[in-house]
């Protein structure tokens, strides 16, 4: 009889190593899942970066002369053999919001930049195209509508979007959306010309035609 508080106290010791020993082995499961998990979206982002930058046009890369038509439905060509001159083609929408925004900043560009470079604009939607050029007094040669081999090339789709073409068809740099604060700065710097504040610096900028 004497000997029944010791056995109980042995259980009670042994239940608490039992839990305690319970306890870690949930912890460290705990860690683990976290870990695999942190692993896991470490890779899904890695493969998101991976195919968003498969889908745009990288600097470096070798495009194609440009063919299509103009406004009038005539065959248009842009070719970049001119070893003097890059060309910037502006790729935008007259549906497009923020090729609206960015109007007068693209004025700009071609005033300050159009004796040093060939600019060039494309269209990737031709409704109310020619009632816009009016509109908005572009007067620069505009393709209203290329081949789906060009729209590859050049990974068209967004809107706006500023490229820069070497003479030898490389591309030098892409920017993806209206003239907004860094983006601005960088064509400043890489054009040599000079842009004002554009649009809201706050606001969300959306991507495709709107």
């Amino acid at each position: 009889m004497q000997e029944e508080p010791v056995i109980k106290e042995n259980a009670t010791q042994r239940s608490s190593i039992t839990f305690a020993a319970l306890l870690s082995i949930l912890l460290a499961g705990s860690v683990l899942l976290n870990v695999l998990l942190a692993r896991k979206v470490s890779s899904l982002r890695q493969q998101q970066a991976s195919v968003e930058a498969s889908d745009r046009l990288q600097v470096g890369a070798s495009v194609p002369p440009l063919t299509g038509y103009s406004v009038d439905g005539k065959p248009m060509s842009v070719s970049f053999g001119d070893p003097r001159i890059p060309t910037v083609l502006y790729v935008f929408s007259p549906r497009c919001g923020w090729c609206a925004k960015n109007i007068d900043n693209f004025h700009s560009l071609i005033a300050q930049a159009g004796a040093r470079y060939q600019i060039v604009g494309l269209a990737t939607n031709r409704q109310d195209l020619e009632a816009y050029l009016l509109k908005e007094h572009l007067t620069l040669p505009v393709l209203a509508g290329v081949d789906s081999t060009l729209v590859t090339a050049y990974h068209l789709g967004a809107t706006l979007t500023t490229i820069v073409i070497s003479p030898d068809g490389k591309v030098l740099r892409v920017w993806t959306g209206a003239y907004r604060e860094n983006t601005r700065h960088q064509i400043e710097s890489f054009l040599g010309v000079h842009l004002h504040p554009c649009c809201d610096e706050g606001s969300s900028e959306p991507k495709t035609d709107s």
